[in-house]
């Protein structure tokens, strides 16, 4: 039986076949090398490669070996030396080269030796070689014992050239390895072990029990400052985002000195951790100290083996301390440092190794209680539609680096134990059904769903299978139960929609593989769903022919389990505690009693062969998107390597292609029967007609069982053939949605939707509970919104909104006057009719304070606006000119209390230049320019400038100069979409966390032909550079940030890359056009910025001839990144497909704004815009499709001869440079 006895027999023999292999006669050598071959191939006992008694023993005998090459022990009498530590002679051979060939042959052994144990556990591996460099420094007292000792040399020289580490599941067989330096970190843990040995060798027996004291204070004061550190620098980042809401803010120079201050902690307590390891291996009081002498019993009060071990009191205080303290910290860099110290202590004190895992084993217990890491919950992350001025937009992937390293320990104890210990094999058991749950919902899902941890989830989800198909656990419940919750665990992840990863390129790379390599182990379950085996499974548990399924509360999405697995989810053991739903699907949980044995098991094996299939098809989807965004381009030096993929490529081609739509509609109703989320999900994830219909009606028909999922009311309302049968009154319960969303329902005939007083109701609702700064982004959709409002909802919605709040009053009062018109000059009946009522309502039910601020600020604009008029008689030139300055005089520097520009409500002004006005180019119209200091306060405390107690500090540290033009005659409407749309897409690009640049600058409409547009600072036009020099872009930059290979040059020509990417994605979905040189601009940092959205959608320059290309991409342009095949075109192309794939989940938000906008008769709608837009984001296509969608139309638009024509029409009718 496995245990102590036998491990020792097997580490006698490794070790006498070892030394046998050296033997002189080579029949004997052959024999040994067969014996040792069988006894060490296949993983036949993987603990073996990392006993520290063998690894030593390989190592002497590559010394021995050694020797006999010297010439002084070649003629030698006697030419043999004994084995340290063994009580084995090897004898020389007869010449130098026999003994030569002899040792060469041993050193590849041993190359292979070690580099099959790394990829079992490299940090047990490296633990016995330092221990072996510590024994012999102690042994002999000086170091020449390390700097002469061969077989150390050959140890050292392989871990320094490979190092290995291994991607996933290492010691599964087959796995693939990749190669890594890491001999750095091994030499840093030598050097801090070397440090910890000094100072225990410094102590003696009266100062120990002191300086462990002093040691256990050092770590938890390490601890204690990090968490006060940590405390005060978010307290500091949440002061600094008030102070500056909307003007950037440099907090590098804080989180850069938190940063050291934190390594520095994280150094004490590595230095800590590294002291109280020696001192637990070099314990001095545990010699002798009999009366604090105690018997070490596992967690399930078994004795270890015959001959138990002994261990004092401070032992075990010791363990407890080494392996509970790290996860206080729970750091990248503590968790190295707990790993490294683990092993060393495991190697140093192999007495204690079953206390220490037990320990560790409860420690990983721990941090799945206090929800850590892997096990965090998920907390909402704000909406790029609804963003808040108080919540930074960017991803928030939960710390799971410290749980991959903590997992990688727990991995390879699971690999050494198989052959080792069962009693160790029983607590991974037992931790493995705890680390997994049955439970779907996603409040009390035990794992976070993150898409950063998904990696880390199917790797502890690829053990917990390769455990249940192998024999290492007996057939049983808890084999039965362990696959069921693996099955659930995988399903809970696809119980939300993912978006962009969160990984960098090598995490995600090998995330995929992990993903592949379960998706493999998946596919293989098919043999494990026949009869027999399930039978096998539960044949302790289906006795007396008596099997009862029991039907759970349909109406109950969260009804309890019943039969069987409900009994034992309360009766202890390794499924104590697990609730939730049933691992039978409702389907299969017919009224029906089977009283035969083989029936149940025969729907039991049909139920879990249908999971597999599903499984596998979530599995192929998640795998194509996550390799599609890893390599967009479909580069052949980032592929996946062909031997690990191949039963998933296989499956994708000849299984799933095949799906009828039968199987799919199957497949709808089986998501739907483990989980009502799942089926949500599996909606939005694959683009498939028959399984969205199927699951539609599903949702028609049970909305009581969805209406806690926001992203299932737009399936709901969906207008089909079954909306007669739906109790549409339930959608006023329905889970809050976001805003953009519930503007839907106001154009509900436009967008195929159900429209009725509830789904009107509902909409009012939700946006009435949004947030002001949110809501202020879609006033043109809801003023737009009362064209539709037949049943006064919207009316009373906009009163109810400006009554909340002030600027939102303002900005509706400014949106409504300019949409009492089609144009600046022709009226729009319909509307006027409608909006003057509002109009005048909202003015009337103004506070006194309130109409104050109001009168104020109109008052202000109005008089910035009338400038236009009254220089509009002057010619253009000086004496336009000077009629701006004197009218800018008039109206004085000095601004009135609480003032703010109306394309800006979230700054105040300060004051105004009276000199920067400045006429722009149009003789008709006689826009003009001027400058105002402004500080950002944010929209909260703009809004209380109505209050007359409330006094403005001046802060001059968000004080800066903001210039804006004030238009007359023009029609600013289709620059406000455009630019709320590039808003949105900005919102998301940072919420995914994409590396791509959009300056949305401000504009807004105050009346029938003016508004306000804010200019782009620091910036100036591509015409303005052609007219000052003839050099073209690419000289440009050299001559302004200097030479290529300049760090200035990278940074701008980087800038220049992510905003060209950001803003062709953008040029292409909303079609922008009339992109000659005049209407783009560069910053002073490199970016590439695109004004005068004049043509999009449907319209365009030439009579709406459709000439330009679809982005904007010159020669010029290219040459900055390089050329066609540069790498920094190649990442601008990434970055372009990436973008376009962030912004294609968000398809139908996009299209409700512009539909919303489509009565207005702008320019840009001419019958066909919805359409277009859609077919642009290629609804009904795979990531992978959409992604070599995107790169063709960027391949098009490279030096495309279009551009280069339509720049020379315009160098000729209007002297644009080019």
């Amino acid at each position: 039986p496995k245990g102590p006895k036998r491990n020792k027999n097997l580490e006698v023999q490794c070790q006498f076949f070892m030394v046998k292999r050296t033997h002189v006669r080579t029949e004997v050598r052959e024999e040994a090398k067969c014996y040792l071959h069988s006894l060490l191939s296949q993983n036949a006992f993987p603990n073996l490669f990392c006993n520290p008694v063998i690894i030593e023993t390989l190592m002497n005998i590559i010394n021995i070996l050694s020797y006999s090459l010297s010439e002084d022990n070649l003629h030698k009498v006697i030419a043999h030396h004994r084995v340290p530590d063994t009580n084995y002679t090897i004898q020389f051979i007869d010449t130098h080269e026999k003994r030569l060939e002899l040792f060469n042959a041993f050193v590849a052994f041993g190359r292979m030796f070690t580099e099959q144990a790394l990829m079992i556990s490299q940090t047990l591996v490296k633990s016995c070689i330092q221990q072996y460099m510590f024994k012999l420094e102690q042994g002999k007292r000086n170091s020449d014992a390390v700097r002469q000792h061969k077989g150390l040399h050959v140890m050292w020289e392989y871990l320094s050239t490979y190092s290995k580490t291994v991607d996933a599941n290492s010691g599964s067989g087959g796995s693939k390895l990749y190669y890594r330096t890491d001999f750095a970190d091994y030499m840093i843990s030598l050097s801090e072990r070397n440090a910890a040995v000094g100072f225990v060798e410094g102590l003696v027996r009266n100062d120990y029990r002191t300086a462990l004291k002093q040691v256990k204070d050092d770590m938890e004061h390490a601890i204690h400052n990090r968490m006060s550190s940590l405390d005060k620098f978010k307290s500091l980042q949440q002061r600094r985002r008030r102070m500056s809401i909307v003007a950037p803010v440099n907090d590098k120079g804080i989180a850069l000195d938190f940063e050291e201050r934190i390594a520095i902690f994280d150094s004490d307590f590595r230095n800590a951790l590294f002291k109280l390891t020696a001192m637990l291996i070099h314990n001095i009081d545990h010699m002798d100290d009999n009366e604090n002498e105690m018997t070490f019993t596992t967690m399930n009060s078994r004795p270890y083996g015959n001959d138990t071990p002994k261990e004092n009191v401070l032992d075990r205080d010791m363990v407890h301390s080494l392996t509970w303290l790290p996860v206080k910290m729970f750091t990248t860099s503590v968790m190295e440092a707990a790993v490294d110290c683990w092993s060393w202590a495991i190697v140093g004190r192999p007495e204690l190794e079953l206390l220490i895992v037990e320990e560790i084993y409860k420690v990983w217990e721990k941090v799945i209680s206090d929800r850590q890491g892997l096990y965090s919950i998920d907390k909402p992350e704000p909406s790029p539609l609804a963003p808040s001025e108080k919540e930074e937009l960017k991803p928030r992937p939960p710390s799971v680096n410290p749980h991959r390293l903590f997992f990688k320990f727990i991995e390879e104890r699971v690999y050494l134990c198989m052959h080792k210990a069962d009693i160790e094999m029983e607590m991974l058991v037992d931790l493995l059904h705890k680390s997994l749950s049955l439970i779907l919902e996603n409040p009390r899902a035990p794992m976070t769903k993150h898409i950063s941890a998904v990696g880390l989830r199917f790797r502890i989800l690829y053990l917990a299978l390769y455990l249940v198909q192998s024999d290492y656990l007996a057939n049983g419940i808890s084999k039965y139960l362990l696959r069921e919750k693996v099955y659930h665990t995988a399903f809970d992840y696809f119980t939300v929609r993912h978006h962009c990863p969160t990984q960098s390129q090598n995490e995600l790379r090998n995330d995929i593989r992990r993903l592949i390599r379960f998706f493999s182990l998946v596919h293989g379950e098919k043999k494990f769903c026949n009869d027999t085996n399930i039978t096998a499974d539960i044949d302790n548990v289906i006795t007396n022919g008596n099997y009862i399924y029991d039907r759970s509360d349909s109406s109950s999405r969260t009804g309890a389990p019943t039969g069987w697995i409900n009994s034992l989810a309360g009766g202890g053991g390794v499924v104590a505690g697990v609730g939730g739903q049933s691992t039978l699907s409702r389907k299969s949980a017919g009224s029906a009693k089977y009283t035969d044995k083989t029936q149940g098991t025969r729907l039991l094996s049909r139920d879990l062969l249908k999971k597999r299939n599903l499984l596998l098809t979530l599995l192929a989807y998640e795998i194509e998107r996550l390799e599609t965004f890893h390599n967009p381009l479909g580069r052949a030096d980032l592929q996946i390597d062909q031997n690990i993929q191949s039963t998933y490529r296989n499956w994708k081609l000849y299984d799933m292609n095949g799906f009828s739509n039968k199987t799919w509609r199957e497949y709808g109703r089986l998501a739907w029967s483990i989980s009502t989320d799942l089926a949500i999900s599996f909606y939005y994830a694959i683009p498939k007609d028959s399984l969205r219909s199927e699951i539609q009606q599903l949702v028609k028909s049970n909305p009581l069982q969805v209406r806690h999922i926001p992203d299932a009311l737009s399936i709901f309302t969906v207008t089909s053939e079954n909306d007669r049968q739906c109790e549409t009154s339930i959608i006023l319960t329905w889970a809050s949605i976001d805003p953009v969303t519930a503007l839907s329902y106001f154009a509900s005939a436009r967008l195929n939707q159900v429209a009725n007083s509830y789904t009107i109701q509902f909409a009012s609702r939700i946006l009435c509970i949004t947030k002001s700064e949110a809501l202020i982004l879609y006033i043109p959709q809801l003023v737009q919104a009362v064209r539709y409002d037949e049943m006064g909802f919207v009316r009373r919605l906009i009163l109810a909104l400006s009554e909340k709040s002030n600027l939102l009053a303002h900005q509706l009062i400014w949106n409504i006057r300019t949409n009492t018109y089609k144009n600046e000059t022709t009226p729009d009946d319909e509307m006027k009719k409608k909006l003057e009522p509002i109009a005048q309502q909202i003015e009337i039910n103004f506070t006194s304070d309130a109409k104050k601020f109001y009168e104020r600020v109109f008052t202000y604009s109005d008089k910035l606006t009338k400038v236009s008029e009254i220089i509009k008689p002057y010619p253009k030139g000086n004496d336009r000119k000077q009629a701006c300055v004197k009218a800018l005089r008039e109206i004085g520097s000095e601004v009135p209390t609480g003032v703010y520009l109306p394309s800006n409500p979230e700054a105040i002004l300060i004051s105004l230049d009276l000199k920067s006005g400045a006429p722009m180019q149009s003789a008709a119209k006689a826009p003009y320019r001027a400058t105002f200091r402004v500080q950002t306060v944010g929209i909260e405390q703009v809004e209380r400038c109505a209050d007359p107690d409330y006094e403005f500090m001046h802060d001059f540290s968000t004080e800066y100069s903001q210039m804006a033009i004030f238009k007359v005659g023009d029609d600013v409407r289709q620059d406000i979409l455009a630019l709320q749309l590039m808003r949105l897409f900005h919102n998301i690009f940072e919420q995914e966390g994409l590396e791509l640049y959009l300056y949305t600058y401000r504009v807004i409409a105050t009346s029938p032909g003016c508004g306000v547009i804010e200019c782009v600072p620091n910036s100036r036009s591509r015409e303005d550079i052609g007219r000052n020099t003839e050099a073209g872009l690419f000289d440009y930059f050299r001559h302004v940030y200097g030479k290529e290979d300049s760090i200035k040059f990278q940074k701008a020509r980087r800038n220049f890359v992510i905003s060209m990417a950001a803003y062709s994605v953008a040029l292409f979905l909303l079609q922008i056009k009339d992109r000659h040189n005049g209407n783009i601009m560069l910053d002073d940092e490199g970016h590439i910025i695109h004004i005068d959205f004049g043509f999009m959608f449907e319209s365009s320059p030439g009579g709406n001839m459709r000439f330009e290309p679809d982005i904007k991409l010159t020669a010029e342009m290219i040459l900055i990144m390089g050329d066609l095949t540069a790498p920094a075109f190649l990442w601008f192309k990434e970055l372009c497909i990436k973008g376009y794939l962030a912004l294609r989940p968000y398809r139908q938000h996009f299209i409700t704004l512009v539909a919303l906008m489509l009565d207005t008769e702008l320019p840009c709608f001419r019958g066909h815009t919805l359409e277009q837009f859609n077919a642009r984001l290629k609804p009904d296509s795979s990531e992978t499709e959409a992604a070599r969608y995107m790169h063709e139309v960027i391949n098009r638009c490279a030096h495309s001869l279009r551009t280069r024509i339509y720049d020379y029409i315009q160098f000729q009718q209007n002297k644009i440079p080019y």
